[in-house]
Parts: structure tokens; sequence; C-alpha cells
């Protein structure tokens, strides 16, 4: 789990906005020489809610433990090192901040009817864009097991529909949308539907649900192929230019 994101054989929507908003050169440094990223607290927590409200507590306590320092740490990383097996781990009361954000997310009784579906959380989905030729492969947060539905499961400081769609305009949460919803189409024959599923990290961990609009999904798509002729450009030519010479 920890090594998909590795290599520039396939490319997911990661990688297709590191070349979009920063350059080539960033994202070989990144997939094809395997930066380290240093753990934050708010990476592992994001990961955590993540298992605990789409997977369960059982499998949350599996795979990330109770920790005796905050990520980021000297302290962490032996702890780390002394418990070979898990993911990552927070402290008890970020634990508690996890377990808040997910009964504050099941308490919405459209999540809960959605969720109660048949589905499976992280499974790789690979396929080859029929445009550019390029190799692809993504992670659903959640897909139902009849394709018709993809969940994409976002913790936030601002879950309120402004606060979102900022947010979906600063990190190109669109371009994600449409590469998933690509994919899945590619591999099972089937457009699912879409939903960001929402929860604030702070008290009171209010909850929201959004659908996405037609024009958000064309904008999204729009730049998965800017990023994907870019990328078909670089592993062709075997070039991983950094910043272009331009005017501001």
């Amino acid at each position: 789990m920890g090594n998909y994101h590795s290599g520039i054989e396939r490319i997911s929507s990661s990688g297709l906005k590191l070349l979009l908003n920063k350059s080539p050169a960033h994202y070989h440094a990144k997939y094809a020489e395997a930066q380290e990223e240093t753990p934050t607290r708010a990476k592992v927590l994001g990961s955590l809610v993540h298992a605990i409200i789409l997977e369960g507590e059982d499998v949350a306590i599996k795979r990330y433990g109770v920790a005796t320092h905050n990520p980021g740490t000297k302290g962490y990383a032996a702890w780390l090192t002394e418990n070979e097996g898990l993911e990552g781990g927070l402290k008890p009361d970020d634990w508690d901040v996890a377990r808040r954000m997910r009964d504050s997310l099941y308490s919405i009784n459209d999540f809960r009817s959605l969720i109660e579906q048949k589905g499976v959380s992280e499974q790789a989905i690979e396929w080859t864009d029929p445009i550019t030729g390029a190799k692809c492969k993504c992670k659903p947060d959640w897909l139902a097991d009849d394709s018709s539905l993809m969940i994409d499961l976002k913790t936030a400081r601002d879950g309120s529909e402004w606060g979102f769609s900022r947010a979906v305009r600063s990190y190109q949460y669109d371009l994600s949308a449409a590469f998933y919803v690509n994919g899945v189409d590619m591999v099972r024959g089937t457009t699912p539907g879409w939903l960001w599923v929402i929860v604030e990290n702070d008290a009171p961990y209010a909850a929201s649900i959004y659908e996405i609009r037609p024009d958000t999904m064309q904008a999204g798509e729009a730049k998965v192929y800017d990023a994907l002729d870019i990328y078909m450009k670089c592993l062709t030519e075997g070039t991983w230019p950094s910043y272009p010479r331009s005017a501001i």
C-alpha cells in the first residue's frame, strides 16, 4: 500500500496535479526518485478517519496504533520502528477526534443509507487512456459493487458550500473526480455517480455531502487531459523539465 504512488509507468491524479501545479521535474523527483514525505498529524489523521469511517474501527485499529509522539518527530519515527507492520499512529486525543468525526458523519441519515450499500474501499483500478495512451491508476475511497456510486471522503477545516467550493478550486478536486470516473467507466463499463463527503476536523465536526455539477466535471476533465498531454510528452522524450521561461 505504501508503494502505490511510486514509479512513473502509471500516473495517478496526485501526479497529474503535480505536473500542472509545479513542473515535470517535481513530478519525476517525487515518483521516479521516490522522495520520502515527512508524516504530519493532519495526513495521518486523514488516513485514520478514512479507515474508521469507511472500513470500521476494527480495521483502523489493526492499521494504526496509539502513538506516544506526534507524527513528524524523532520520537514518532522511533515508535513506528518499534511497531513494524503499522501504517502509522496518533495520540489518544487524536483517536477521540477521529471517533467524533465518524459519529458526526454517521448521524446523517443520507450517509448511512449510502454506506450501507455493498461496496469496497481503496481498491486499485488500472487502465490505459484511449486518447493519449497514458497508463493510469486510481484508488477510490469507496466504490459501490455495482459501480453506480463513488464516494470521495474529505476532512476539512470548512465543510460549508462556500468553503468547499473554494477547496475544489484550490486543490483541483474536480480533476480527481473526472479522472476517477473515467477510470471506472473504462474498466467496468459504467459511469458512476460522484459524491464528495466532507467532515470538519474541528468541533463540532460538522459534516456535509455534495454532488458534482456537470460543468465542474467538464472543467476537471479538461485539466486531466492537459496534464496527460504533459505526462506523455515527457515520458516519450525522456525529459522532465522544470519551470518554463514566462512573464508575470
